[in-house]
């Protein structure tokens, strides 16, 4: 152990030394802040997640960052990036189910057999089958049983329910989750065979009186009985997999703000148009909330730019799509949330197209990533942070790939946190670069004006002396 530490121990430390460079003008920044760093022997990786209250003063590309030493000023290597993580992920693979037999059973009741590949040489647990049928407007129960011979069989799921609600909402159910089911034959009941329903050619007839309003209404209705049928039963197998470097999602909390942009408002006359802001964080996903059972929305929205181009709209659309949520007796389905690129605009615009039937939507809050700022430090040492620097340039970071090197020698960063984000007394706007302590002309500049004046005056002096 201590021949590995050794040499992970001296790269870091000539990390450290060599980033006494150039003292760095902390008057270019607008805000800064101390950083509390864990207490520590020896040098040592510190990590600070930057808090909500950062982005609010950072550039989009956060190039306007900078880690400075307290003692002497000089900037000190950092590293930038999107916190991540190893997470689990269930990847599912489809798999063919061959029908064997089918038949109606007593009670009205229609019955499948189905059996799995036979030439797979390992049979991987069924997780699931999913049941395709050109049927619409149905629900029933289905009984699945599974058996490795086709003789006895073993209840594996009974009464799970599969619907499809196309004449009042764009969604069907046709999945059936099982319990991971090693044997190669299943069997699925469907509780009903036919039902009656009204057919496609119901006539409607209305007659009116010599003023032309309407007296009577009779409808002809013709009932036909439909036959429950299955076209094909599709099964999925679900593997795990690990996913390093996973970008992680936080919650993130948004603020409804009044008024609408005319901009867009001229555009969507009919659509519900709710503006809200989220202090300039990282923005991946928009969490919406509706009360009605049945939703189906199609949605635009829009960010903010900070600095349109001339001549170009003020808001950029960012994401489009639907919004759809189904609640039916004890089952919910809901894709309430918007996903988007990663954006920090200062406002933003969700345009419901559908005014009426958007009544109630609200938007509840967000989600997006973490970023933070890794830096070596050692015992003793006091580090800055500062930020919001307009004028900075360049890529993010100083030095990054120095603490990279480190990272992937297994060195782990340690928490560090903000001690307050606050104003820098030190800043001074650009404007006022003339006077700033960067003039160092502007000294001896004076001195030689005052000479030659000096040197004016007494050769006027002279001049009205008498001769």
């Amino acid at each position: 152990m201590r021949l590995r530490v050794g040499p992970l121990a001296a790269v870091l430390a000539a990390v450290c030394l060599g980033a006494r460079g150039a003292a760095v003008d902390a008057s270019r920044f607008r805000y800064a802040a101390e950083l509390a760093l864990p207490a520590s022997g020896q040098e040592e990786l510190a990590e600070l997640v930057l808090p909500p209250d950062a982005y609010r003063t950072t550039r989009n590309d956060l190039a306007d960052l900078c880690v400075i030493r307290k003692a002497g000023g000089e900037a000190v290597p950092f590293l930038v990036e999107c916190v991540t993580e190893e997470r689990e992920e269930r990847v599912r693979q489809s798999v063919g189910l061959h029908m064997v037999k089918a038949g109606e059973l007593d009670g009205k009741r229609f019955q499948v057999t189905l059996e799995r590949d036979p030439s797979a040489q390992k049979q991987e647990p069924l997780c699931g089958v999913v049941i395709h049928t050109t049927l619409r407007d149905f629900e029933r129960l289905v009984t699945v049983e599974a058996s490795p011979d086709c003789d006895a069989w073993q209840l594996i799921v009974r009464d799970a329910r599969i619907l499809d609600l196309s004449s009042h909402a764009d969604f069907s159910l046709m999945e059936i989750r099982l319990p991971a089911v090693t044997q190669r034959y299943v069997r699925l009941t469907v509780d009903r065979m036919d039902e009656v329903r009204a057919g496609a050619s119901a006539t409607v007839t209305t007659s009116a009186d010599a003023e032309g309003a309407v007296r009577n209404i009779e409808r002809r209705v013709r009932e036909e009985q439909r036959p429950f049928r299955i076209d094909r039963v599709d099964g999925w197998l679900e593997q795990s997999r690990w996913v390093r470097d996973a970008r992680s999602l936080v919650p993130r909390g948004v603020r409804v703000v009044p008024g609408v942009p005319a901009e867009l408002k001229s555009r969507y006359a009919k659509a519900r148009l709710v503006c809200f802001e989220a202090g300039r964080v990282p923005l991946e996903r928009v969490k919406t909330r509706s009360a009605k059972s049945v939703l189906s929305l199609a949605y635009i929205l829009f960010e903010q730019a900070d600095k349109p181009h001339e001549g170009a709209s003020e808001w950029r659309q960012v994401a489009a799509g639907d919004v759809t949520r189904l609640a039916f007796r004890d089952f919910v389905q809901e894709r309430m949330e918007i996903p988007l690129a990663e954006s920090r605009a200062s406002a933003y615009c969700l345009v419901l197209k559908d005014g009426e039937g958007a009544s109630d939507v609200e938007v509840t809050g967000g989600a997006g990533p973490d970023y933070r700022v890794i830096f070596p430090y050692g015992a003793g040492q006091a580090c800055s942070l500062l930020a919001g620097a307009s004028e900075a340039s360049g890529p993010t970071g100083y030095q990054p790939e120095q603490i990279r090197a480190l990272l992937r020698r297994g060195i782990k960063p340690r928490k560090a946190s903000l001690e307050g984000w606050s104003d820098n007394p030190a800043w001074r706007r650009t404007g006022s670069r003339f006077f700033s302590a960067e003039a160092a002309w502007l000294l001896p500049a004076a001195v030689v004006l005052a000479i030659i004046v000096l040197g004016c005056a007494v050769a006027v002096a002279l001049r009205r002396v008498p001769g």
